[in-house]
């Protein structure tokens, strides 16, 4: 199936395990750039390894690492979001 995702970027949260990494997965095999953020480090660095492992790229932070580079913020989905997209680009480069 072609959903015309190659080269875009995809923000998943709760990419570690589960339904989000199963996304995670899903995004990668149809060529999209993957945003991977969860709260343990464990999961989705393995979740992280196996999104590279089908020659995509996948960036991947905790929400604690979103947290450092976004400060305070009041609203967490946007601003975690934004924090992580701008980790991503300064690692592979713009979408």
């Amino acid at each position: 199936m072609d959903l015309g995702l190659k080269g875009k970027v995809a923000f998943v949260a709760a990419a570690s395990k589960g339904m989000g990494k199963a996304c995670a997965l899903g995004l990668a095999a149809e060529g999209a750039r993957v945003l991977m953020c969860a709260r343990g480090e464990a999961g989705l660095k393995d979740a992280a390894a196996e999104v590279k492992g089908t020659a995509s790229q996948a960036v991947s932070a905790t929400q604690d690492e979103v947290r450092e580079q976004a400060g305070h913020v009041t609203d967490q989905t946007r601003d975690s979001g934004r924090a992580l997209a701008d980790e991503a680009r300064q690692r592979t480069g713009p979408s």
